[in-house]
């Protein structure tokens, strides 16, 4: 059996609102993913609406797309009307310019991970982009990694309201691969999507014992 070995090289690609030095729980954990894929010698890309390749891991491309930040000035007006239950009237105009903005960079990715964007409300215009671009046949592999859910909390839950596009933050799509970070969102995905647990994995946010001890290189040494 041979195995085409540049095709597991393809970069894989991590998107989310923000990157480093932009400081947050899912921005460090794009930062520590990247790290060990380097370290791993896969290329990868960080694709971001924030952030830059300085305070990234050696090696990583930073793809910068201000239209998908979170706190991009026109989604500001956006999401007030939205967490009010109304419609934008240029809402597809903003979906179609997102989708347009990204259609040729997911492309490069044999996967792309795609942090919260699947079961947060902070751009429902991205959410959306980014469910046509899987339904075109865009985006290859992709990785819905959901550390939060805004249908299941108690904070946010009144930001969302029924019908579209809301309910894009609860639809579960067999062509994507859902990882949560513990076993209790697992619960709480796999209920909102009415389907098996065992289709969503676990994947712990990793530890890093010589920076969580503060090890010191003789120390390091040591313990190995």
């Amino acid at each position: 059996m041979s195995m085409n070995i540049p095709e597991l090289k393809r970069k894989t690609g991590f998107l989310h609102y923000s990157a480093p030095p932009v400081v947050g729980g899912v921005e460090a954990v794009m930062g520590a993913h990247t790290h060990t894929f380097i370290q791993a010698g896969y290329p990868v890309a960080i694709l971001a609406g924030r952030g830059n390749a300085r305070s990234l891991p050696a090696g990583t491309e930073f793809i910068h797309k201000p239209e998908i930040d979170s706190q991009n000035p026109k989604l500001t007006e956006t999401n007030a009307l939205l967490e009010s239950g109304v419609v934008p009237e240029d809402f597809e105009q903003q979906v179609a310019r997102i989708y347009t903005s990204l259609q040729y960079v997911v492309q490069d990715f044999g996967s792309l991970i795609i942090h919260n964007v699947f079961t947060k409300h902070f751009n429902l215009p991205l959410t959306a982009a980014i469910h046509r671009l899987i339904d075109d046949g865009l985006i290859d592999n992709p990785i819905a990694w959901c550390h939060d859910i805004t249908w299941t909390s108690p904070n946010s839950r009144s930001k969302v309201h029924q019908g579209y596009p809301w309910d894009l933050l609860r639809t579960y799509r067999p062509d994507t691969t859902y990882v949560t970070v513990s076993r209790r969102r697992q619960r709480a995905l796999a209920g909102l999507f009415e389907c098996d647990p065992d289709r969503i994995t676990v994947i712990y946010n990793g530890v890093d014992p010589v920076s969580l001890l503060g090890l010191t290189a003789e120390g390091q040494a040591l313990i190995e």
